[in-house]
């Protein structure tokens, strides 16, 4: 059998040493390959080891070659993807499809997994679009070895006792200060460069470096103008003293961008079978990296994903009701598998047993659990370690340096204890954010405004809106979506298709992202319409 190993060497440091080969990737790579180093030597076997790697706490992925075995372990997070094909003649190993896409092997469409994808951006559990391609779960190594793939779970998200904590919030208060400092001493003196938004996340990073002492700050915005969230994230940058940049976005800026062979070479890069690229902030990126606003050693830092962590995107349900495992995945499908609704509403049946069967076999005293953590395990495995955290991607692209504070070790085994009606709404995470108020900068200036269109915007949209007083907000909805998002949208994520398409879409589509999956599925020459 052969067996192969494809990577983006520069990004990987390498060790050698007799029969053993280690590459490392992450934060501090080499400093903690040499410590993996160490204990390899005094531990020999797979347990020992996988004991070792669940108290790494750095975003990694590490490969392990010793004679004819291959390790391959990804972090907490599954920060940096790590995908594999197997089939009886071959194993291959590697983080991106462009590594691979030429190679001879035998690439079966997953209908399944089609259908997860088309409706969602992304795929579902460990599987790719195709057969025999599968990814690295989060918090799990596997090992290759006489022709077999055998798989490992260290870490398992939201696997603690929930709990009334006492003191809570002067607890989440200790543990906020110890990811700004961690932080800090991370990014040793670097500059930190923050995409800053009106929400709470991105100004829990940027105000928790000031109150601590650390200056070498940059800020961008980015979006259409006159917007009130540029317009908050510019008062925020000018109350706390940082430098503050904004990129302005058209749908005429955004298509010649998006159709460039460099915006192409991004889309290939991120692409690793698992979702679609992220899209938004490319072209700010692109903007601050090629007018050197940005140094070419700095730290990217932004708020992901602060707002999934501490309850935000829980539902709101009686969770002593005896059906409710069944409610929440009905609306985990609802929010997560509409992208495209014609669809949704065909397979939704489907879909629903599908999870729920998936629930019953791969999640350990199922019933037992306190149900909220159920929606937010399926959250967490599929859309916030594939899509969002995949969004790390873009600042590799362009060589820089990025880091995750909110999803910090610290955060996932606090959050995962906490009781869902502290986590509501986050109930707990604004209450102690507001109360702590680092720099004076969460009580004076607003959060998350409802309405954060332009003043001409919002003229636009209620003389349109007059015109549905006497309809369902669904038909006012629907015309909004086909017919004003594509000249309003804060992102311009409609800008690379023709408006003709889009008004005469029949598969109502839920937004931008419908588009962008499309799109992925349809360079991949899959027929996805017809295998759902």
């Amino acid at each position: 059998m052969q067996k192969k190993i494809f990577l983006n060497t520069k990004n990987w440091y390498k060790y050698t040493s007799n029969n053993i080969e280690i590459l490392y990737k992450g934060v501090n790579a080499k400093k903690n390959c040499l410590k993996l180093v160490q204990k390899l030597n005094k531990e020999k076997n797979l347990t020992k080891l996988t004991s070792h790697i669940n108290f790494y706490d750095n975003n990694f992925a590490i490969i392990i070659k010793k004679n004819e075995e291959i390790f391959a372990i990804v972090d907490k997070i599954r920060s940096y993807p790590l995908l594999y094909y197997y089939d009886n003649n071959n194993f291959i190993l590697f983080e991106n499809y462009q590594l691979i896409k030429n190679i001879s092997l035998n690439k079966i469409v997953d209908k399944k997994q089609v259908l997860y994808f088309s409706l969602s951006g992304y795929t579902f559990q460990n599987g790719t679009i195709y057969k025999n391609i599968k990814q690295i779960n989060p918090g799990t190594l596997i090992h290759f070895v006489s022709n077999k793939v055998n798989k490992f779970k260290y870490h398992s998200f939201n696997d603690k006792i929930v709990k009334k904590i006492s003191n809570s919030e002067q607890k989440l208060k200790s543990i906020n200060e110890e990811i700004i400092l961690k932080l800090i001493k991370s990014c040793k003196g670097k500059q930190i460069v923050i995409p800053l938004s009106a929400g709470y996340d991105s100004r829990f990073v940027l105000s928790g470096l000031k109150e601590y002492g650390f200056d070498n700050i940059l800020t961008f915005s980015y979006g259409r103008k006159n917007n009130r969230e540029v317009k908050i994230a510019k008062a925020l940058s000018k109350k706390l003293k940082v430098p503050w940049h904004y990129i302005s976005y058209t749908n005429k800026n955004l298509k010649a961008i998006v159709e460039s062979k460099e915006h192409q070479s991004y889309e290939a890069f991120a692409d690793n079978l698992t979702s679609i690229h992220f899209p938004q902030d490319f072209t700010a990126i692109k903007y601050l990296h090629e007018n050197d606003i940005i140094s070419k050693n700095s730290v990217i830092v932004n708020g992901q994903s602060g707002d999934f962590i501490s309850g935000n995107h829980l539902p709101t349900l009686d969770y002593k009701n005896k059906n409710v495992i069944k409610d929440l995945v009905s609306l985990y499908t609802s929010k997560n598998y509409n992208l495209w609704n014609k669809y949704y509403l065909k397979n939704k049946s489907k879909l629903n047993k599908y999870i729920l069967t998936y629930i019953k076999l791969n999640i350990p005293n199922f019933n037992k659990k306190k149900n909220h953590t159920l929606y937010e395990i399926l959250e967490f495995e599929n859309r916030q370690c594939k899509y969002v955290v995949n969004g790390q991607r873009l600042y590799e692209f362009f060589n820089y340096e990025w880091r995750l504070p909110l999803w910090d070790d610290l955060y996932l085994d606090f959050w995962a204890t906490v009781p869902q009606e502290e986590k509501l709404n986050q109930k707990l995470y604004k209450e102690t954010l507001h109360n702590t108020n680092w720099c004076g900068v969460w009580n004076s200036i607003p959060i998350n405004p409802k309405n954060s269109f332009s003043l001409e915007v919002k003229f636009l949209r209620l003389f349109f809106k007059s015109f549905f007083l006497f309809c369902k907000k669904e038909s006012w909805h629907l015309f909004e979506r086909r017919y004003l998002n594509y000249f309003i949208d804060p992102l311009c994520g409609y800008a690379q298709w023709n408006f003709t398409k889009i008004i005469s879409d029949k598969k109502k589509f839920r937004n931008s992202l419908s588009w962008e999956t499309e799109k992925y599925l349809n360079k991949k020459k899959i027929p996805w319409e017809s295998l759902i």
